[in-house]
């Protein structure tokens, strides 16, 4: 649809042209409105940032107050520590050890008729065993070696050993028979 505009000429609206003034008013409002803008970020900013300090400030006190308890929890932990290394230390020499009234069962067991012991003696590395042997078929050394030869196929016994050493063997008479004296070594394994 098309208008038309009858009126004279003097009533019609005119185009308003701006002029330089008001174009200069319009940068200094927006200039102002920019100026506003970053005042307004900044006191938001500025108090965003107080209120974080005066968190900051409650934490550290509270962080103070708990520097007791952190200490002795430190503490508590370090000692904790200790006593599993301890803990762990012990654990380990109960695998590590020897069920020594098991180890003296076997070698009663495992004694040939005509033998004995006279002294059995235990250090952390290795079995002594001080005995002596007599028979009256004059088979002294035949016995030991059938007592040495069942301690090594006990495994039961042996597992824990690495070898069964004749240190010693020395022939004594009392009364009319003869006794063989020996010593036996028996060294543990390394666990």
């Amino acid at each position: 649809m098309i208008e038309i505009n009858l009126l004279p000429e003097e009533l019609k609206a005119k185009a308003r042209k701006i002029q330089a003034s008001e174009k200069f008013q319009y940068i200094v409002y927006g200039i102002l409105a920019v100026c506003v803008l970053f005042i307004v970020l900044h006191v938001f900013f500025g108090v965003i940032a107080i209120a974080k300090g005066v968190r900051l400030n409650s934490l550290k006190a509270q962080g103070k107050k708990l520097q007791p308890q952190l200490k002795a929890l430190e503490d508590f932990r370090k000692e904790n520590k200790e006593l599993s290394a301890e803990e762990k230390g012990m654990q380990d020499l109960v695998a590590k050890r020897i069920n020594w009234a098991e180890k003296l069962n076997f070698l009663s067991r495992d004694l040939i008729m005509g033998t004995w012991f006279r002294e059995l003696s235990v250090t952390p590395k290795e079995l002594i065993i001080k005995g002596a042997a007599v028979s009256l078929e004059k088979e002294e050394l035949r016995l030991l070696d059938k007592f040495i030869e069942n301690l090594k196929k006990d495994e039961r016994f042996f597992k824990d050993f690495t070898a069964i050493e004749l240190k010693s063997v020395t022939r004594a008479l009392i009364g009319n028979y003869e006794v063989v004296d020996f010593t036996l070594v028996v060294p543990a394994r390394e666990r």
